[in-house]
């Protein structure tokens, strides 16, 4: 497939889905678009003007991710689709590609550490490593306040409220403002990093690349959890291993802990309740707590 067809492909996709969306989500979207495109060129298909919906089907196939990931392509895909139809490039809707999308929204759920698998795992974080600071303090941001990861790896020195012990940004996912409290342990070694472990730069951005001084653009935080757990022999199962099992895990501490749904959603900087709802589980105990008493009734 020739690099101008592509071009137009991506540039048709994205009028498609609009700018009124975060510009993470945007790049997420292009980048799945862009791996499909990829593969139809190692397929050696030419054009997507008659298209075999089994092509999209074995591209799934050859995947090993979780299905909620998997769900995630399938969508994008449909979308991509869509827009092409629409745009006359191809006879094949996305309601055609994907007529129905299986979910399972309970594998989300799994992703929960106790307090001791995630001390092990910190421990665990190599620190023979010129970026062991630096990650450490990115891994206890997760783990400790809940942050996204593209939230951590795109902190700005103004939004570190030394004075108050917050850090206070807009989340880069929803556009919400948020006012996290910076806990003691993570303000030292985040004192330390600055001071001490951090390239030399005049850049904006606190996390930066150690050998370009650049901010990062991808998800390093994720192979930084994945490699700790790793270390730590930590059992991980069918749970998912990156930085947002640790906000997962955070949020679902607040929750064992007793802390009020609205204070939990203020902190996730989700917009409203029911999206917090819907991010947390909640386990046996904490449904038998919840219920209300039956009372006894007898059969006259």
């Amino acid at each position: 497939m020739e690099d101008s067809l592509k071009e137009k492909y991506m540039e048709i996709y994205i009028d498609f889905i609009g700018g009124d969306i975060a510009k993470s989500t945007r790049e997420r979207k292009k980048s799945v678009v862009k791996r499909f495109l990829e593969y139809l060129d190692e397929r050696k298909i030419e054009d997507i003007t008659h298209f075999d919906v089994n092509v999209v089907y074995e591209y799934i196939d050859s995947m090993d991710y979780a299905s909620a990931t998997i769900s995630y392509i399938e969508f994008q895909l449909r979308q991509f689709f869509e827009a092409m139809f629409r745009a006359g490039v191809t006879d094949t809707c996305g309601r055609k590609v994907f007529p129905v999308i299986n979910s399972d929204k309970r594998e989300r759920l799994l992703s929960f550490y106790a307090t001791e698998e995630i001390r092990d795992m910190v421990s665990s974080i190599p620190e023979d490593s010129l970026c062991y600071t630096r990650n450490k303090c990115m891994v206890l941001m997760a783990a400790q306040m809940g942050l996204r990861t593209g939230d951590i790896l795109g902190l700005k020195f103004k939004e570190i409220k030394w004075d108050k012990d917050l850090i206070e940004k807009v989340q880069q996912k929803t556009g919400t403002r948020i006012s996290v409290p910076l806990p003691e342990n993570v303000k030292l070694i985040l004192i330390d990093y600055i001071k001490n472990h951090r390239p030399k730069s005049e850049s904006e951005n606190v996390f930066l690349k150690q050998h370009d001084c650049e901010p990062f653009g991808s998800n390093i935080l994720y192979g930084i959890v994945s490699n700790a757990f790793h270390l730590a022999n930590v059992e991980i199962g069918n749970r998912k291993h990156g930085g947002h099992a640790l906000r997962h895990s955070f949020a679902t501490r607040l929750l064992r802990n007793d802390t009020p749904l609205p204070i939990i959603t203020s902190i996730l900087g989700h917009k409203n309740m029911n999206t917090t709802r819907q991010y947390l589980s909640i386990s046996i105990n904490e449904l038998r707590k919840l219920a209300l008493e039956v009372p006894s009734y007898e059969n006259h």
